[in-house]
């Protein structure tokens, strides 16, 4: 027999592996492919929504760049490693070294040419479908199907690149094994046997399992802790060691404990086969439970926020608002009213402010915060606070921490057109405010009404008003948003309204799904290896 023929029969004998590890490898390259060619389609990151996509494709890319180089290296190793024994006959026969390397070897190659060739070919027929999804769920217009040569480049380089490093660690990890090492690896597992300290840690499995319901809960309710990053992964690593406890020591345990009682000597045979195919599978049958929480995570989160896109529009404090400036969106007060009766108006405020700015020559509102009445802000969110003469009060508006360099104590100038004012910040804090962000600004300052009519009198060029709007339903406002967006084209003082948001929020939640739903196909599917290494 020549070595052709080792290598024909040996890929015969094994064609249910090599057909597993082409599959793995080949569905991989097409998700890969399919994002790459919306990542390189210009039309799509470049148009509208160019802040949804040319955030969260970028991220995309790069989450599954990961995954597919950690997917395939697993996919890799456990192909080469499910046939240890196989590799360990062949070299007992009298099979060199070299020889087993430069079958190994030539094996994959193939299987890695044809998976990348086959993958990008697939990902092409299917990338026009997936784009044509993408503009259908999303809502996009002006966006048509693109295939990019730049898509086959940096498939074709990655891929080669992520191959040539796995045949490479391959290489070295065939050198250092021998005859010995092949025929017994697969065997350490069966070895490992029961002890009583084992009972002990399936108990503390169980007992962090139920625990970490209560954790979450606790975690749930408690806004600083929910937004610590540390806390929340460290909650994970806890939930997925009591699950590894629970199915590594616990369940082996029920079956060890079971040879004890009179069922086990009725089912000999039969619970120690199970016991024994247990042990074998103990690994896949936890990676494969991480692997379906993942799954199930990713789906779960997603589709509940998209569910919930309306409550947390209904957040925002009026159905419809914008500023008007001296220079900025000024509406004739009869064309104001056309607008704005096109739906059923239950109540309009007009609140008065100043806005200065906060280096000296400063023009634009960009460099300027507004500064409104004390009185005004109490009567409008029913709160008591007080400003001595010369302080103000700072009202931070952002969600991010800190108090935009204005603390407590602090020494704050503001600038108008030939007068500049100096306050003491007598509170700085994070507080709510009546309106969005219509006007681009994360603080309002608060001083006391003399001050404020004051400061009034002397700016009036820099004088504006908060329009603030309140409908029986926010759903029927489009009319009413459409018609100010059409007079409000500044994009620093934007009309804000609770249909836009809800629409925001949705067509963003959506994307998240639609990004969610594939992440979640991929630990799905990479289940397959850790089964396949195991058959």
């Amino acid at each position: 027999m020549t070595f052709k023929d080792v290598v024909r029969k040996n890929f015969l004998g094994n064609v249910r592996q090599y057909l597993a590890f082409f599959l793995c490898n080949t569905f991989t390259i097409v998700i890969f492919f399919i994002y790459a060619t919306l990542v390189f389609n210009d039309q799509l990151v470049n148009g509208e929504n160019q802040e949804v996509f040319s955030y969260v494709l970028p991220v995309t890319i790069v989450g599954i760049t990961i995954f597919a180089i950690c997917f395939l290296f697993y996919a890799n190793t456990s192909f080469v490693k499910s046939r240890n024994k196989e590799l360990g006959v062949y070299l007992s026969l009298g099979m060199t070294k070299k020889q087993l390397k430069y079958l190994v070897q030539m094996e994959n190659w193939i299987i890695n040419g044809a998976s990348l060739l086959i993958g990008m070919l697939i990902g092409a027929l299917f990338s026009r479908i997936f784009q044509l999804a993408v503009v259908s769920i999303l809502e996009l217009h002006k966006v048509t199907y693109h295939l990019d040569y730049r898509s086959f480049l940096v498939t074709t380089v990655l891929f080669v690149a992520v191959f040539c490093m796995i045949h490479f660690l391959l290489a070295c990890r065939m050198k250092r094994m021998d005859i010995t090492m092949y025929l017994k690896e697969e065997k350490k597992v069966e070895v490992e046997k029961f002890r009583k300290r084992d009972a002990i840690l399936g108990i503390a499995g169980v007992v962090g399992m139920v625990a970490s319901v209560f954790v979450l809960r606790v975690i749930a309710k408690s806004d600083s802790l929910k937004q610590n990053g540390g806390v929340v992964l460290g909650y994970m690593v806890f939930e997925f060691a009591s699950i590894y406890l629970v199915i590594g020591r616990g369940i082996r345990g029920i079956l060890h404990g079971s040879k004890k009682t009179a069922f086990y000597m009725r089912h000999m045979v039969s619970i120690s086969e199970i016991l024994k195919r247990y042990r074998q599978n103990t690994r896949i049958l936890f990676v494969l439970s991480v692997l379906s929480t993942i799954t199930i995570l990713f789906l779960a989160s997603p589709i509940s926020l998209l569910r919930l896109s309306e409550e947390i529009a209904e957040m925002e404090h009026n159905s419809v608002e914008y500023v008007e400036t001296a220079s900025e969106n000024r509406i004739a007060r009869e064309d104001l009213q056309g607008i704005l009766k096109q739906a059923e108006l239950l109540e309009k405020k007009e609140i008065p402010f100043v806005y200065l700015a906060q280096k000296q020559g400063g023009k634009g509102i960009e460099n300027a915060v507004p500064v409104l009445s004390v009185e005004q802000y109490n009567k409008e969110m029913g709160a008591n606070l007080q400003v001595e003469e010369g302080a103000c009060v700072n009202i931070v508006i952002a969600w991010q921490p800190g108090n935009n360099g204005m603390e407590n104590g602090s020494k704050v100038a503001l600038y108008g057109e030939d007068e500049t004012y100096e306050y003491t910040i007598s509170l700085a804090a994070h507080e709510k405010f009546f309106a969005g962000k219509c006007f681009p600004n994360d603080s309002v300052l608060l001083v006391r009404e003399e001050e404020f009519q004051r400061i009034k009198r002397r700016e009036q060029q820099r004088g504006a008003i908060y329009h603030l709007m309140q409908y029986k339903d926010w759903k029927d406002t489009e009319g009413v948003v459409n018609g100010l967006k059409r007079v409000c084209t500044n994009k620093r003082l934007p009309v804000l309204s609770i249909l836009g948001t809800y629409r925001d929020i949705k067509r963003g939640y959506e994307t998240f799904l639609f990004v969610s739903i594939v992440v979640a196909i991929l630990f799905f599917v990479s289940g397959g290896p850790y089964y396949i290494s195991d058959r």
